[in-house]
């Protein structure tokens, strides 16, 4: 079901934009458009440029089944030539004959053979390929999110500038909480958190550019060390930051081989360890998991030790009263004004890593190789810097170097050129419609609602010949009418309100950094560096691949990702063997666990309940009082000895408070505030507000409903056509009977199960709440096998459509009786008191009215049904509840709610059914404080368990109520054990729990239970129908024990 599920899935992902009707590439699954990218064969940027100039493989393996032209013939021959001498069991056959085939056999060499023999294909027909020539807009997948590839210049133009308010936010998300300091930088923040930031910090930004000028003109090693490696260029760069925003020194120049301590913690902070990794890139696939999981980017140790070195400066200021000219100094003044501390000043100087650190040095890199390439234009920066010169008396100030055109020409036109990051992706956060206006493209529309994905193809567009003539030429001249250049084709810092707050700053050190080289060398190619110049596949930016430190500091992300596989794999063995010793190490005697499944394999597989499971194990360690297994990769402690279950029920009940049961309110605000979910004085406070609705006085209240609902019930029995032939299934019946219960006693409506054959609209929302069987009930039990599931499926007890419809019934019922003045003696009008009294919220109201669902409704009906089929297969204590319901009857004027409870041969057929027919076969308690025990009893070898809170019992209530030990006979159905004795041994017979956690809804079962069961046997002879195969068979993976197909019976009419 999971596997079906998942490929529904995709499929219905990857129709996103199809279904917007915006036209793209076919995705593939999980990797979407960007598999090459995955693979590590090209950088992300460059899948990109492949789909923004045409659409890919899709066209090709179209155009290959249907044209016959020289090209295709040759790569059909070389598919046959393949067949032929791999053994496919496909016939390549002429594409016009059979295209299918031909498609499939495609698909299958991209599977089977080596991606050369795929490229040698696509190389052949690659001139024939479809473009996206003309269209505004292409819809393609990043991983499985959905983003839309922007073509359109005007509508970059819209979204960054005339449309910001809908885009205003970037599209990378980080978590303040986990990311202390990079979770400050105004590209990651939103909305107005991000406002009052940039507006915080922008006066800083330009102040200290000026004062920054004279710090590089005077430092020692900029220029006399010469430029010609990104390593130089990040040393020159981090000293920048390191001395402005840091107030350090980051020596970065003072050796040429090692790497400053700064720079190793600077590069840490850039670099994500191995777990961020992984994370990082499963986001790329699953960008939901980043909603899951509250991931540091930077790890903690680098996060504590930036904000030492802060405090560490800024307790020496303060002690020696230092104000100095620098970015610190501002963020100083303006921690006074705004009242934040150390960590934030460090985390908004930790801005500079990025802005001022990493895309500077960057960009200087490319802008020297640029000129490096080009050395006429060296020169007349050298003009420039003569000139320039002359005119300040042998300095260039802050102005002269804005003002110097060709540096600046140079500069913007290597930001074309070779950019640092090839696209922008931004996050749509208010709907928003385009339709493309002019006539370089179809007249098409596209809807974009919060929550997508656009990319802005920088580097797309600044490579566009439609756009830039000759666009791969450096031709520093056209920048100086850049402002002619079509708005949206060229924006290197972003534009609007959300361009890049330290351009300034990063602009000026690049500007002085290749002044001071060009005023002391020429430039010229290094023979080490590779030509052309590839990238680094998996990097933020584009980092060129190759060089020198660059090439020591980016190992292969390839054979990394398959190192860091493997280490994780093993990590994953050392930690499953060594958690397969929890129990070992205890000193527990236990079956030895398999890998991920533990002891419960074919549980998991569907072979058998998780009852029949235990049971094995059970009996296999019959002289112990406890046993040691695993419930998937979770140690679980087994209880056999029935003291040992008493003591954690009732005597050490503190030590057992809660049931191992885990529900996030937040995600399930109907199930969530079930008594049986609640945990420590969550529970104790919800159970002491609800108890009043469950006594006795209030059931006497409720029961003439139930009487009206059984007598429903006969009626609908009587009217059945084939209940005296093929019978009828006795599960739906009692099924419709406690659901209207529930409906009239806990919703104040009608449920209407019994007008019609056809399943009640309350039924049905019924079953998407609790029927077993369904997907979610599939999923529901999985989560109790694997708990962790139950945050990666992200699983609803109550599915949302169900919730919303319950909490509209509540507040139709709410609403009714208050415009009506009405008050009706049940239990929606215990809790509409409880409300007033408490203020509690329609979802509330709701929430605890939903409490009969399962106390009332799918547990209830379940025990009615073993009762009926118990009762069918033993027909000799159908007389006795009948005589017995006779005599009451006549000695009380009819049956009451005092008399219910007084016909012993029902409670006693009752208690047994529960019993021998169980609704339950387990359960499972969790260690809340450190507990101890050794047992008593000779039964038991003496052995000492010692358990902790998070450790896991299973009471196994239907084995020990069908030990031989404490039951004779236990595979018979013997209600006389029952007379007068159900409450004799209640550390092996609990069927509605034991101690303070006993089932707070226990009276309201059992009371319409004997109601429906006592009005059919008054009026029919039950029996077993040929179409029911007794005994029956369980359904493995269900919550409860369910019976399979149901429970077929025959009531034949009794006469008065």
């Amino acid at each position: 079901v999971l596997l079906v599920s998942l490929i529904i899935w995709i499929k219905y992902c990857n129709s996103y934009w199809e279904r917007r009707g915006v036209p793209g590439p076919k995705p593939w699954p999980l990797v979407g458009n960007i598999g090459s990218h995955f693979m590590g064969r090209c950088t992300l940027g460059a899948t990109m440029r492949e789909i923004y100039k045409r659409p890919g493989v899709r066209y090709f393996t179209q155009r290959c089944t249907k044209e016959t032209d020289t090209a295709s013939g040759r790569m059909l021959e070389r598919m046959e030539y393949l067949n032929d001498n791999r053994e496919h069991s496909l016939n390549v056959q002429h594409p016009r004959r059979n295209s299918k085939t031909c498609m499939v056999f495609v698909l299958s060499v991209l599977v089977s053979y080596s991606k050369n023999t795929f490229e040698e294909m696509t190389i052949q027909s690659g001139d024939r390929l479809g473009t996206y020539e003309g269209y505004p807009f292409v819809g393609m997948f990043r991983a499985t999110q959905p983003v839309l590839l922007v073509r359109d210049p005007n509508l970059v133009t819209q979204i960054l500038t005339k449309d910001f308010a809908s885009f205003r936010n970037n599209e990378i998300t980080v978590d303040k909480k986990s990311n202390i300091l990079l979770g400050h930088n105004p590209f990651v923040l939103k909305d107005q958190e991000w406002k009052d930031t940039r507006h915080m910090l922008t006066p800083g930004m330009t102040n200290i550019a000026c004062i920054f000028v004279k710090f590089i003109e005077n430092h020692p090693t900029a220029a006399s060390d010469g430029i010609e490696t990104r390593a130089l260029t990040k040393r020159f760069t981090l000293d920048n930051v390191a001395k402005t925003a840091f107030g350090v020194d980051g020596k970065a120049f003072e050796s040429y081989e090692d790497i400053s301590d700064f720079n190793k913690l600077v590069d840490q902070f850039l670099k994500p360890g191995t777990v961020q990794s992984i994370f990082i890139a499963l986001t790329q696939i699953f960008p939901g998991i980043v909603n899951l999981a509250s991931l540091s980017v930077v790890k903690p140790e680098v996060e504590s030790k930036l904000i030492e070195i802060i405090s560490d400066v800024l307790k020496h200021r303060r002690a020696n009263n230092v104000e100095a000219s620098d970015y610190l100094q501002f963020l100083i003044e303006l921690s006074k004004a705004k009242h934040f501390g150390d960590t934030e000043i460090t985390a908004h100087a930790s801005t500079f890593f990025l802005d001022g650190y990493e895309t500077s040095s960057l960009t200087l890199s490319f802008l020297l190789f640029n000129l490096a390439q080009n050395p006429e234009y060296q020169n007349k920066i050298r003009e420039e810097i003569k000139k320039y010169e002359l005119e300040n008396k042998g300095q260039l100030t802050y102005d002269a170097l804005h003002e110097m055109p060709w540096l600046n020409a140079c500069l913007y036109e290597s930001l074309r050129v070779t950019p640092v990051a090839d696209v922008l992706t931004k996050r749509c956060n208010e709907p928003f419609e385009y339709t493309a206006t002019t006539s370089d493209f179809k007249k098409m529309s596209v809807k974009l609602i919060p929550g997508d994905v656009v990319v802005l193809p920088y580097a797309m567009t600044t490579e566009d010949p439609n756009y830039f003539e000759s666009p791969k030429k450096f031709t520093p001249e056209r920048m100086f009418s850049k402002d002619s250049f079509i708005k949206g084709t060229f924006h290197p810092f972003s534009d609007g309100p959300r361009a890049c707050i330290g351009r300034r700053f990063a602009i000026l050190q690049i500007k002085l950094g290749t002044v001071s080289v060009l005023k002391h060398f020429k430039l010229s190619v290094s023979p080490k560096m590779k030509q052309p110049m590839t990238y680094i596949p998996y990097h933020i930016f584009n980092e060129p691949k190759g060089g020198w430190v660059s090439r020591l500091a980016t190992v292969c992300l390839v054979k990394m990702f398959e190192v860091l596989l493997a280490t994780f794999i093993v990590l994953l063995v050392l930690w499953y063997k060594i958690r397969s010793y929890y129990w070992v190490n205890r000193g527990v005697p236990g079956p030895k666990p398999w890998p991920i499944v533990g002891n419960l394999a074919e549980h998991l597989f569907g072979r058998k309940t998780i009852g029949q499971v235990i049971t094995e194990i059970y009996q296999k360690y019959d002289e112990y009082p406890f046993v040691g297994i695993f419930r998937a990769t979770s140690p679980c402690l087994l209880v056999r000895d029935p003291e040992f279950v008493n003591r954690i029920l009732v005597k050490d009940h503190k030590s057992f408070y809660n049931n191992d049961f885990n529900i996030d309110k937040k995600k399930d605000p109907l199930f969530g505030q079930n008594p049986f979910v609640l945990r420590n004085q969550e529970w104790r406070d919800t159970r002491h507000m609800l108890t009043p609705g469950f006594t006795g006085g209030k059931m006497k209240d409720i029961y003439p409903l139930i009487v009206g609902v059984a007598a429903k019930l006969v009626k609908f029995v009587e009217n059945n056509p084939s209940v005296e032939a093929d019978g009828v299934n006795a599960r739906e019946l009692t099924r419709r009977f406690t659901l209207d219960n529930v409906a009239i006693a806990a919703f104040g409506i009608d449920g209407k199960s019994f007008e019609s054959e056809e399943i009640s609209e309350f039924m049905e929302l019924a079953n998407r709440i609790l029927t077993p069987g369904s997907l979610n009930g599939i999923l529901q039990q999985l989560t109790t096998v694997l708990p962790i599931l139950r945050i990666a499926l992200s699983v609803k007890m109550v599915p949302k459509d169900a919730e919303h419809r319950l909490i509209e019934i509540v507040t139709q019922v709410v609403n009714h009786r208050a415009s009506s003045n009405l008050k009706i003696n049940d239990y929606f009008e215990f809790i509409l008191q409880i409300a007033k009294e408490k203020g509690l919220s329609n979802i509330d109201i709701a929430a605890h009215a939903t409490t009969f669902f399962l106390d009332g409704y799918e547990s209830s009906s379940n025990v009615m049904t073993s009762l009926l089929m118990n009762l069918a297969v033993n027909p000799t204590y159908q007389k006795k509840i009948r005589d017995e319901i006779k005599t009451v009857e006549e000695n009380n004027n009819g049956i009451t709610y005092e008399t219910i409870f007084e016909l012993k041969w029902l409670d006693a057929c009752l208690n047994e059914t529960l019993r021998f027919t169980p609704l339950f076969d387990i359960m499972v308690k969790t260690c809340t404080q450190p507990f101890q025990y050794t047992p008593d009893s000779s039964d038991f070898k003496k052995i000492t368990v010692k358990l902790y809170p998070g450790d896991t019992v299973i009471l196994p209530y239907s084995l020990l109520m069908n030990d031989e030990k404490y039951v004779v006979n236990p595979k018979e159905f013997l209600p006389e054990r029952m007379l007068g004795k159900a409450d004799s041994n209640r550390s092996i017979f609990f069927p509605f729990g034991n101690g303070p956690r006993t089932c707070i809804g226990q009276r309201f079962g059992i009371m319409q239970i004997k109601q429906g069961v006592a009005e059919l046997i008054k009026h029919f002879d039950i029996s077993l129908s040929p179409k029911f195969r007794y005994p029956p068979k369980l359904i493995p993976l269900n919550f409860l024990n369910e019976i399979q197909g149901g429970v077929w019976l025959r009531f034949k009419k009794i006469g008065n």
